[in-house]
């Protein structure tokens, strides 16, 4: 159904999301790596009384100072404005799809119950339709043979006073049986209604889903251009 085709695309939408999170966390393990190696390099002691080594060997490790202080703003920043709300997008994004499952499971076996029940009253409604037909054909039957016995036998009106009893009754039967049928029809019409508009909001709600991934997914690829670029100024500097 058209329904299960947009729930396939947010789920392939959320894969994609889990797929870029992993990614983006690798990418900041590795710099994080670099960068406590950077600074390990930075604190290292050297003493030598070479004055022209000495300078050089300051001078590198100045670079090596900016490298780490600019690469950990950079990763600082990948990790607090990417990696942290899109993982927090992730968890919205899972719970409102089992609250989604949840509420249209619940809903649909309500309906598919209340159908179930309107075949089955439907059935025993039709049943005591067929059930009058055949005492009316046994009646006639009855009165027919009455009619055509000229002593008159009791019993020939003893069965059809017994005939009549059981048009009577069954009469009876198939009116309860009718107004149960429509109260079970009418139930069914409210569920079905009530299932419909859970799908209807879910489908909204899948919607709303969909462009706040999309938007979060822009502004942090915006971002991480701009932190790249940010990082490889300061590295002029």
């Amino acid at each position: 159904s058209s329904y299960n085709k947009v729930e396939k695309r947010l789920e392939l939408n959320f894969r994609g999301l889990k797929e870029f999170i992993n990614l983006m966390s690798e990418y900041y393990s590795v710099l994080n790596t670099f960068t406590a190696n950077l600074k390990k390099i930075n604190d290292l002691k050297c003493n030598t009384l070479n004055e022209s080594l000495l300078q050089g060997i300051n001078g590198f490790k100045a670079d090596i100072l900016n490298q780490y202080l600019a690469l950990t703003d950079y990763t600082n920043s990948i990790k607090d404005d990417i990696i942290t709300p899109l993982g927090e997008l992730k968890e919205k994004i899972l719970e409102r799809i089992k609250n989604n499952l949840k509420e249209t499971s619940s809903t649909e076996k309500t309906y598919r119950a209340s159908v179930l029940q309107m075949d089955a009253t439907k059935k025993i409604f039709y049943s005591s339709i067929k059930e009058i037909e055949q005492h009316k054909i046994k009646y006639e039957l009855s009165k027919n043979k009455q009619t055509s016995n000229e002593s008159g036998d009791f019993k020939d009106y003893n069965v059809i006073e017994s005939d009549e009893v059981k048009i009577i009754t069954a009469i009876k039967a198939a009116k309860d049986n009718e107004k149960n049928y429509i109260n079970v029809i009418e139930n069914t019409n409210i569920m079905q209604d009530e299932y419909i508009e859970v799908k209807k909001r879910n489908l909204d709600d899948i919607q709303a889903l969909e462009e706040e991934l999309g938007e979060n997914l822009k502004d942090c690829l915006r971002k991480f251009v701009i932190f790249k670029i940010s990082y490889l100024r300061n590295l002029q500097y």
